[in-house]
């Protein structure tokens, strides 16, 4: 039966706000590299338009303008995964709140239970 209808597809489990949070940071910090070596090109740049002249000078201001642009490409992409990551942890933070609720309400019921199991014990003794 197998080889006419196949088997069915085992699926993987859904990531969890860890592994989102994870991945996230992970990939802000490769876009923080990329910034970093555009920002050390930018400085080259700058230094080589100290010197040169004419032609030279324009084909490095435009070199120079494409990596900027390039550098202000990849801040935003950052400031958009940064926002994510802190949405992310908003709800992680949203979610043990109402776990910690959960036991809490748990830990009364079961206080008044015992409560009240003391309280008929004590005036049957009465």
């Amino acid at each position: 039966m197998n080889r006419i209808f196949g088997k069915q597809k085992v699926e993987a489990p859904p990531p969890t706000l860890g592994d989102a949070t994870g991945r996230i940071d992970a990939s802000v910090g490769r876009l923080d590299e990329k910034i970093a070596k555009l920002e050390g090109e930018l400085r080259r740049y700058k230094e080589q338009m100290k010197t040169a002249k004419g032609s030279a000078q324009a084909s490095i201001k435009k070199r120079a303008m494409q990596t900027l642009k390039q550098k202000k490409m990849y801040e935003q992409q950052r400031d958009q995964m940064a926002a994510q990551s802190f949405n992310v942890d908003q709800t992680r933070f949203a979610l043990d709140m109402v776990q910690d609720q959960q036991v809490a309400v748990q830990a009364m019921k079961a206080a008044a239970s015992s409560l009240k199991v003391q309280t008929l014990s004590f005036f049957e003794e009465i």
